[in-house]
């Protein structure tokens, strides 16, 4: 499990989404700087599809800062949709072992709960957000009880952020972010923070 200032282990791999699938060491993926690592729950998920677009939104600024944008699924259930809906801007990498996820800690969320959160008012807010931005998706194809999480991991491995969702619904905060990558929070737009539920804090 990893935490704020915790080395990430450099065996650790994934594989790209090319044909034939090639394997990566994940350290190799900071080795030149920093990283924004946004490890996803399901590719098909509306509100997941909805924050890595609005992340993607300010992929210049990360840009400023030579920080690469790096995104990790594990299900490939819609994958060729994500890729052609150009969802995220940056890298995108599979963890099909799960064991990316492990290392980080993510959980597993509950068939209730699960159900729960479609019938509450926050995710009737997130989806007319999601609707607003036209992304589409569905709430049934592919595995989407593991949860994700969103990471800033420095140039020597070192965890500079760390956010993990307890449900689908949680989000982190933009603004601690891009604080975490050495940027301006400022730049963030209000109706952009407000789609975090649960801000990390640094």
């Amino acid at each position: 499990m990893t935490s704020p200032g915790s080395i990430i282990l450099a065996t650790l791999t994934a594989q790209t989404i090319t044909n034939p699938r090639q394997t990566v060491v994940i350290s190799d993926l900071w080795k030149n700087g920093p990283v924004v690592i946004k490890m996803l729950r399901r590719f098909g998920c509306p509100l997941c599809r909805y924050e890595a677009r609005v992340l993607s939104n300010y992929k210049s600024e990360f840009d400023r800062l030579n920080v690469k944008m790096i995104a990790i699924g594990f299900d490939e259930v819609g994958l060729d949709e994500w890729v052609k809906g150009k969802f995220w801007d940056g890298d995108l990498y599979m963890d099909p072992e799960l064991n990316i996820y492990n290392h980080f800690g993510l959980k597993k969320m509950g068939l209730a709960r699960g159900l729960l959160s479609l019938f509450s008012s926050d995710f009737s807010k997130k989806m007319k957000l999601a609707e607003k931005l036209g992304v589409g998706g569905n709430y049934t194809k592919g595995n989407g009880f593991i949860m994700g999480g969103t990471y800033v991991i420095d140039k020597g491995g070192k965890v500079l952020f760390e956010f993990k969702q307890e449900n689908a619904l949680e989000y982190p905060s933009l603004k601690s972010i891009i604080k975490a990558t050495g940027g301006n929070p400022d730049i963030v737009k209000l109706e952009d923070e407000n789609h975090g539920t649960h801000p990390s804090k640094l």
